[in-house]
């Protein structure tokens, strides 16, 4: 479902199309996102910045495209449409977008400390890139922006992350995996009762 439909032709890009998920949580820590796309603003660095969530849209909050709870078809366009993908959450574990972003082609950037779930599939220089804060984080896409020659590596970073995140499995048959450890647990919580249940009669 979610794969690259067209080139990125990153030396000819005049423009960088920032892209990210909006969401109230505070774990999704979106206000990295303000400060990223001042420090690009400030830096002279055009771009566009696009979104979507499953929350309603931002207000006060500058955008260029909001995309309210996305098809999965909808999701792969807005993908194949957005250079850098913004992921600063914290302390989540199934971190999905990201994911999806990395197969469409985008570039991912994480933060460091706080990759958790994005820890299996993104390593710095390799298959995206991970930064301290956002200041970093407008350095990098600032470089990128103003040097055209640094983005040769780009297109050898996506297909590195497309293979990394094809060796995890599909969504599919991890869901099914992860429905099966959780059904282990409980099925182990339940044996325990019973045991405990058992002991205490005698």
């Amino acid at each position: 479902m979610f794969k690259p439909l067209k080139a990125r032709n990153w030396k000819e890009k005049s423009e960088f199309i920032i892209g990210a998920l909006y969401s109230e949580k505070k774990t999704k820590r979106f206000k990295w996102l303000g400060a990223i796309c001042k420090g690009l603003k400030n830096g002279g660095v055009a771009f566009r910045l696009k979104l979507f969530g499953t929350f309603e849209a931002p207000v006060g909050f500058k955008y260029d495209e909001y995309l309210y709870k996305p098809s999965q078809e909808g999701l792969c366009r807005f993908y194949n449409n957005v250079d850098f993908w913004i992921a600063p959450t914290e302390s989540e574990g199934l971190h999905i977008p990201p994911q999806e972003a990395i197969l469409c082609g985008c570039m991912v950037m994480g933060a460091v400390g706080e990759l958790n779930g994005m820890s299996d599939y993104l390593d710095n220089q390799v298959t995206g890139f991970t930064v301290k804060s956002p200041e970093k984080a407008v350095e990098l896409i600032s470089s990128f922006y103003y040097t055209p020659q640094k983005r040769e590596r780009l297109d050898e970073i996506s297909k590195s992350a497309i293979a990394k995140v094809k060796s995890l499995g599909d969504r599919r048959r991890n869901m099914s995996e992860l429905i099966y450890l959780f059904r282990s647990f409980v099925e182990k919580d339940k044996r325990k009762e019973s045991l405990d249940l058992r002991r205490m009669r005698r």
